[in-house]
């Protein structure tokens, strides 16, 4: 893969944004952040930035495809801004959306070989992917483009096709403005070599008509495991074009680049243990990983976007958006499946991949607003058509020959823990899956109603989308292309939320998804085959509540959700294709069911002061398995903690020495015990749980203040993260992140 190399891409981002801030120091202008409304219009497709410090967005445009106020939506969603996220000194969208009820880190079995920032746990449920700007969005979400937040809760397939359902994620990025230049420069540094830089800042080239933004960004650090290094870089431009009054061009490049040097490995792990109660000699400093090894990825979005306001009543929308994620990746490692008699772990090996997925995506959305008597109706009328292609580039295996060296790792022995280093030279084409490709083409049609009636006290929505999906894989070793139709799906959502007050509502909502496979499955003879998509359904019951007096706002919702055709990987059993080597076939079959309630809390108690808290009791259980009903039903899901919480609390202070302004925050995540496995063990002819993944609780601190040098503001903060340094695990094939301290300094120009 002809990567650009991370000096390259660092250089590259450092040229442009000095270029731009040059540019942006030549213009005539505002430091504000904020666009100005009473010139800048926004669309019904975009959300207001918050007007002061708030951790907490007012409006959303997940819930409906359109900005909605979350006060008027039939759904469970919390929405974060940008302001939460710099002051919890957040690099990625985990250290945010954990301050939502009913979210955890990491998703289902987990793992470190893919380097993945985008894991976590809603609802009980993995969810797969979170979106961009309404589109799926792979493994790879830095922080520094992103304008909010929105977590949005239950099976939401109506207004994004392919979804879990326990909810998603959609992160909205940062675009240009028109109506005045502004602009940040940041830079910061902290534990394990920690240096990191970003560079915000938008140029009006013609008033209220066009604007260039530029967003880019830096973090390169070490970690606690040995022979671990990374380099994250983003480099975000967007233009924005008003031809008229009434369209709006907005074109938007991106390019987020991650390099893991000795990308750590899976720490060992075995069904009937847990690590942590006897660990030997691993601690966080373990890592399998040769020094040459790496993991290289890179994820490419171009987007174009038209709207257009025909009248008041008519609006339209156009996009076509291309993302490619790219992974290029070696391995030497020893096996993570641990030996609890010998307490040894397997032989050394060598993974050699390098694959992506290359999707394309089109949309047109028609808006229809209007209002008869005492009814305001808005229609949305859409159709989408995606190709998602995944290649498996090159993938190597051990060459004829050359053999696995022969040591087992002795977890109480570290002079067993030898760092063997084979290289690509030692490998040779694995023919059976180089050169694949399964594609996932589909186009859907939608519409959705949403009514607000008695005077505002009754808001509704109602939809449907049908979805025609056609799976082709092709094998290279063969040149076959074999086509599967699946059947249209049918995905409806009912919501309908009612005011008995002005400031209490209630709501009730039902919602389903649908998830197909994005790859060709195997079963227990070795034939391909293209699972059918898993589904859900999930039913909300919930109130909201506004004290405007007091300055608080509350949501509470209880839930269930169901999933079905879910695939299972089954024992492994020896390839027909070639009788030297397994492989684990999967089949479909079972119930998955999530039940529970959720807690989320914003107060203002004064001007000063701040605090989020969020509390979910989430049951996620297998209901039913055709497969194995005695070891499964009834079991726990995997990473699925039955409580979790977490709050933020930020206090602003008065000047002290230098400082004009000083402020504080604390902050802490809570969660219990997680199944570890989805299965029980059978042990002496008898199903017994598996150990479990005990909870753990996580405090932050915060400290800074402002200085005033001329005419300019400088914030200064300190963020102690991990703060009493908890030992725990985030999945069970990884520790958490020690305690670290990051110092970083910002202003606005």
């Amino acid at each position: 893969m002809n990567y650009t190399t991370s000096k390259q891409r660092i250089g590259a981002a450092l040229l442009a944004g000095m270029a731009a801030t040059a540019l942006s120091f030549g213009q005539n202008g505002s430091s504000d952040e904020s666009a100005d409304d009473d010139v800048f219009v926004l669309t019904p497709f975009e959300v207001s930035e918050p007007s002061d410090d708030s951790y907490y967005g007012s409006d959303s445009i997940s819930g409906t495809r359109t900005r909605t106020d979350l006060k008027n939506l039939a759904m469970s969603m919390q929405v974060f801004t940008e302001n939460l996220m710099r002051d919890v000194a957040g690099d990625d969208l985990i250290d945010v959306v954990t301050f939502a009820s009913g979210v955890s880190q990491g998703a289902g079995q987990g793992t470190k070989d893919d380097d993945d920032d985008t894991n976590f746990t809603i609802r009980g449920v993995q969810t797969y992917l979170p979106m961009r700007n309404g589109f799926r969005r792979l493994r790879l979400a830095s922080g520094a483009n992103i304008q909010q937040v929105e977590v949005l809760k239950g099976p939401a397939s109506l207004l994004y096709g392919q979804l879990a359902p326990g909810g998603t994620v959609n992160y909205i990025t940062k675009r240009a403005t028109p109506t005045k230049n502004f602009g940040s420069v940041s830079a910061g540094f902290g534990s394990y070599n920690l240096m990191k830089g970003s560079l915000d800042t938008n140029i009006v080239l013609m008033q209220d008509k066009l604007a260039f933004r530029l967003v880019g960004s830096i973090l390169d650090t070490d970690a606690i495991e040995d022979r671990y290094h990374r380099t994250v870089t983003l480099l975000n431009p967007t233009l924005t074009w008003l031809p008229t009054d009434k369209t709006k061009v907005t074109l938007d490049y991106e390019v987020n680049a991650r390099d893991s040097d000795a990308p750590v490995g899976n720490i060992p792990w075995n069904n009937t243990i847990y690590l942590l109660d006897d660990p030997g000699e691993v601690d966080r400093s373990f890592n399998t990983r040769a020094s040459g090894d790496y993991t290289n990825t890179e994820m490419t979005t171009t987007a174009i976007e038209v709207v257009h306001e025909f009248n008041r009543n008519w609006t339209a929308r156009a996009n076509v958006t291309e993302s490619v994620w790219r992974m290029d990746k070696r391995l030497n490692s020893t096996s993570s499946s641990l030996n609890t008699t010998s307490y040894n772990i397997g032989n050394r090996s060598l993974q050699l991949r390098e694959w992506g997925s290359w999707d394309d995506f089109h949309l047109v959305e028609l808006v229809n607003n209007f209002e008869t008597e005492n009814i305001k109706v808005q229609n949305i009328f859409g159709y989408q058509a995606s190709n998602l292609e995944f290649r498996n580039i090159h993938t190597g295996s051990l060459a004829s020959g050359v053999s696995n060296p022969s040591i087992r790792w002795n977890l109480y022995d570290k002079s067993t823990w030898e760092i063997t280093e084979l290289t690509a030279a030692d490998t040779q084409t694995n023919v059976n899956a180089t050169g694949n490709r399964s594609t996932n083409d589909n186009e859907s049609f939608y519409f959705t109603n949403q009514l607000t009636m008695l005077d505002g006290k009754l808001h509704t929505l109602a939809g449907i989308r049908v979805e025609k999906l056609d799976t082709i894989f092709y094998r290279n070793i063969t040149g076959e292309t074999t086509v599967t139709e699946a059947d249209d799906a049918k995905v409806p959502q009912l919501g309908a939320l009612y005011k008995p007050t002005e400031n209490i509502s209630v709501y009730a909502s039902y919602s389903e998804s649908f998830n197909p496979a994005f790859s060709t499955l195997r079963n227990e003879q070795g034939e391909y085959y293209t699972p059918v998509p898993e589904t859900g359904e999930g039913y909300d019951l919930g109130i909201k509540m506004e004290i405007p007096e007091a300055n608080i706002s509350l949501s509470a919702a209880i839930f269930t959700i169901d999933r079905t055709n879910i695939i299972r990987t089954l024992a492994p059993v020896v390839d027909p294709d070639d009788p030297t080597t397994t492989f684990n076939p999967s089949r479909q079959s079972g119930v998955e069911t999530s039940e529970g309630f959720e807690l989320d809390l914003r107060w203002k108690p004064s001007e000063k002061s701040q605090l989020i808290f969020s509390y979910g009791f989430t049951d996620a259980f297998i209901s039913s398995d055709e497969q194995s009903a005695e070891a499964r039903e009834g079991h726990d899901l995997i990473n699925a903690p039955q409580h979790t919480l977490a709050f933020l609390y930020r206090q602003n202070m008065a000047g002290f020495g230098p400082f004009e302004k000083t402020f504080f925050t604390v902050s802490g995540r809570a969660i219990t015990s997680r199944a570890q496995r989805d299965t029980r063990n059978f042990i002496d002819e008898v199903y017994v749980d598996a150990p479990r993944l005990p909870g753990y609780e996580l405090f932050n601190f915060g400290v800074g203040g402002t200085i005033v040098s001329g005419e300019r503001e400088i914030d200064l903060r300190l963020n102690i993260k991990n703060a009493f340094d908890e030992v725990y695990l985030a999945h069970r094939f990884a520790f958490g992140n020690p305690r670290t301290a990051e110092f970083s300094i910002r202003t606005k120009f």
